[in-house]
């Protein structure tokens, strides 16, 4: 196995991780549309509170995303599933081009949302199924880097461009990606576990690039044939303890990225450099945002299965915390009418700076740790548990940011997710395994430590 190319691999990753930049482009496009959106005289007028809903409709639409995703996965392929996200990605497009009322961009975001959970679901996934060790980690961040890539394309032309001609322009990757990624090989372990063995054989023979396939085609099989003694029941993610730990630390990470309060940021950049009255035009400090983001998602890339998941996790927990912080004093400062003119310039590099720790560690890596941490009997299950509760608590956050930024200030939002964000740190430290450089079979036999050698090989 140390042997064998991982090229194809990592084009396999790099195809399926072109979803992701559709996903990039749906949840950076408030950023550029709501202030006109908002603006006095706009052809599409909301309200603060209708603007905000909108917002939030992708988040409520990825609630069943990942519903959709789990019906399909096991009974179609992973290939086949990631693949039909893009229907929901294009009409999201459609419909906001087609947009005359709130209620058309509602359902617009709400139908991009399905895809976009359904995508959060699913390529995780299949990544972690058609790659090795060596390479998991990385593209599993990759993931990432495609979202912020997209993130970027918005900020870029999105200011610039009517609200008719940005939706075509973010219309054109989920076409892109559809006619390349469907020239790519079946998850080998979906293969398996549908007894197709010849046609896994020749997957893994095209992803390692080498013929010699017979042992590790060996171990998959018997690592899915023991899986698979076991149903797979959604009950098992509670029942069966290992599975049990590895929701919790999925969810402690999810919970930890929606918490560093990276939506809102996104969602309201613009707003928000509006409100800081720096200089700088708001649209291009936004661009700079992005840049920045995308630079550092890119290095997350190369050093996650160098320095490991764990000390980046910390170092990203921890920077976002202390980045929210000092917005809360900046807006702090200005809403007790104290004059901040002479540090206006404090919410871009702070905003810039949070984007450092973000993109190398709890914006990136969640979805690296989902690709690992489960089971195949219960991965379909978890993953969909899992991408949905990201769903809900983004959208809930959204809200609650714009009702407590329009009661209080927007300080009293950064110090309420300051605090909360402070408690994963701990989380990380005490709960988080590391998985650099393990095998699917190794991170099983880690979170089944504490059982019986016997009962975790049967639930493994």
């Amino acid at each position: 196995m140390s042997d064998s190319r991982v090229l194809p691999q990592i084009l396999a990753g790099f195809l399926a991780s072109l979803s992701a930049v559709s996903v990039g482009l749906i949840y950076a496009w408030p950023t550029p549309s709501l202030p006109k959106l908002l603006a006095e005289g706009a052809t599409l007028q909301l309200t603060s509170s209708d603007g905000a809903w909108v917002v939030s409709a992708l988040n409520l639409g990825g609630i069943f995303g990942p519903i959709i995703a789990a019906l399909l996965v096991d009974r179609i392929g992973r290939k086949l599933s990631l693949s039909f996200t893009a229907v929901p990605i294009f009409l999201s497009w459609l419909f906001i081009y087609l947009g005359t009322n709130y209620a058309w961009l509602f359902f617009a975001r709400f139908i991009g949302g399905i895809g976009t959970g359904a995508i959060f679901a699913l390529l995780p996934m299949y990544i972690g199924e058609v790659t090795q060790e060596k390479v998991r980690g990385a593209l599993g961040v990759l993931i990432t880097v495609m979202v912020t890539a997209g993130n970027l394309i918005t900020y870029t032309v999105g200011p610039w461009v009517t609200r008719e001609i940005l939706a075509l322009i973010s219309a054109v990757p989920s076409i892109i990606f559809i006619l390349t990624f469907i020239w790519m090989p079946e998850s080998p372990y979906y293969l398996i576990m549908k007894k197709r063995s010849t046609e896994a054989a020749n997957s893994l023979a095209w992803l390692r690039d080498t013929l010699m396939v017979k042992e590790e085609l060996r171990r998959i099989t018997e690592q899915v044939e023991i899986e698979q003694k076991s149903k797979g029941k959604i009950t098992e993610i509670v029942t069966v303890p290992g599975n049990r730990k590895a929701m919790m630390i999925i969810l402690g990470l999810l919970s930890a990225q929606q918490f560093s309060g990276t939506i809102p940021l996104l969602s309201y950049a613009t707003l928000i450099f509006q409100q800081a009255a720096y200089s700088l035009h708001p649209n291009i400090s936004v661009i700079i945002v992005g840049v920045v983001t995308l630079i550092f998602s890119l290095l997350a890339v190369l050093l996650v299965d160098k320095v490991g998941r764990k000390p980046l996790l910390l170092f990203s927990s921890a920077g976002t915390c202390f980045c929210l912080c000092l917005l809360a004093i900046f807006f702090h400062l200005q809403y007790a009418n104290m004059n901040v003119s002479s540090i206006s310039w404090l919410p871009l590099v702070t905003i810039i700076l949070f984007n450092v720790p973000y993109s190398m560690g709890i914006g990136s890596l969640p979805n690296a740790v989902l690709s690992e941490i489960f089971p195949t009997n219960v991965k379909a299950w978890a993953t969909m548990l899992a991408s949905t509760y990201g769903s809900l608590l983004g959208m809930i956050l959204i809200k609650l940011f714009q009702v407590i930024s329009d009661a209080k200030d927007v300080f009293a939002a950064f110090y309420t997710l300051a605090a909360i964000e402070a408690s994963f740190i701990f989380f990380i430290y005490f709960i988080v395994p590391e998985t650099k450089n393990k095998s699917l079979k190794e991170i099983q036999e880690i979170l089944h430590s504490h059982v019986t050698k016997s009962n975790a090989i049967i639930h493994t």
